[in-house]
């Protein structure tokens, strides 16, 4: 196994490979058919983990790579955006 991207190395690269790695097992639980208590607590953990995992990489972005502006990260989409035709 390699490591190419270290967190000493590229510290945003790092950041940004950490968020996709808990928003996927974030999205594991909510694509689940059928919920129970632990799988509920559980996405939970997943999300509040994917949250300060965004939260990081978007410190890393302000702090090395000055021409972007990071004012904070909104979900939101059109249920236009959602549906499937």
């Amino acid at each position: 196994m390699q490591n190419v991207v270290t967190k000493v190395a590229d510290p945003a690269g790092y950041a940004l490979l950490q968020c996709i790695a808990c928003y996927l097992q974030y999205h594991l639980y909510i694509s689940l058919d059928v919920h129970t208590e632990s799988t509920l607590e559980a996405g939970e953990k997943a999300l509040s983990l994917f949250q300060e995992r965004l939260d990081v990489l978007c410190s890393e972005l302000r702090l090395h790579c000055p021409l972007t502006t990071v004012t904070g990260v909104h979900w939101s989409y059109r249920i236009q955006e959602l549906e499937l035709s």
